[in-house]
């Protein structure tokens, strides 16, 4: 019954930047370590480390760029390219804000992203689901 319940991860290993300009441009870049994958399973993460998913031994970064952030009365909207595996796609998804003081703000998504674009086309042991909810929650402080 495979693909039938959802699992979840997190990757442990990350880093970023991101730059408001003068003009309200922003602009930034997520590289997260792919071998850092953890889903409480150490089958199911080398699995996941291997060629039939990420391949972390030939891509070790799967990599987001933020190419424009733009205002809606409900948040805010990213636009940006993801890629993975040397595989880059387009995303655009709603964020929502929130101040957290101390000069830091915390912004929260979940959108959907098919894993069959990416590279990652596995259908092994009866998983037929591509479609994969990509939750983010990141915290960003002033310098």
């Amino acid at each position: 019954m495979w693909g039938l319940v959802p699992v979840k991860g997190t990757f442990s290993e990350l880093a970023g930047n991101a730059a408001v300009a003068a003009d309200g441009g922003v602009t930034g870049r997520l590289e997260v370590k792919s071998a850092s994958i953890n889903t409480k399973m150490k089958k199911r993460d080398a699995h996941l480390r291997s060629d039939d998913f990420f391949a972390c031994d030939r891509f070790s970064d799967i990599v987001f760029e933020i190419d424009q952030v733009t205002s809606t009365t409900s948040g805010l909207t990213v636009e940006g390219r993801l890629t993975v595996r040397e595989r880059t796609i387009r995303l655009e998804f709603p964020v929502v804000v929130t101040e957290l003081g101390s000069g830091q703000m915390g912004i929260d998504t979940e959108l959907d992203v098919d894993r069959s674009e990416l590279g990652l086309s596995y259908r092994g042991k009866g998983a037929t689901n591509m479609n994969n909810a990509l939750i983010i929650h990141a915290v960003f402080a002033r310098p």
